[in-house]
């Protein structure tokens, strides 16, 4: 979640960039932007879904794994011979997606 608030700005920068670049042809305002014009549509549908994907499915998926990847204590061990739980060791609990920095 923490790559998706960095990468915000550039991300929606260069899509809303390239969004209007590809207006014109899209609304086929120029001579011969018929022919253009189901490229242009195609290329903003895909750019749209790439914004939807890269800032919001793949964080969220990201999140899904590591916590899934997580060891779970097993409810029907109880608690140790002492009777203390003890929490796991922090080298087992994962941060988050990709290598730590």
């Amino acid at each position: 979640m923490k790559a998706s608030r960095l990468r915000l700005r550039p991300i929606v920068m260069l899509t809303s960039a390239i969004l209007i670049g590809l207006l014109p042809p899209a609304l086929a305002l120029q001579a011969g932007g018929e022919i253009l014009q189901p490229m242009a549509i195609a290329a903003i549908g895909g750019l749209a879904t790439e914004l939807l994907v890269a800032l919001f499915l793949m964080p969220c998926l990201c999140l899904m794994a590591s916590r899934a990847a997580r060891p779970r204590a097993n409810a029907t061990d109880g608690p140790a011979p002492d009777g203390v739980v003890h929490p796991l060791p922090a080298a087992t609990v994962s941060q988050g997606c990709g290598p730590s920095a």
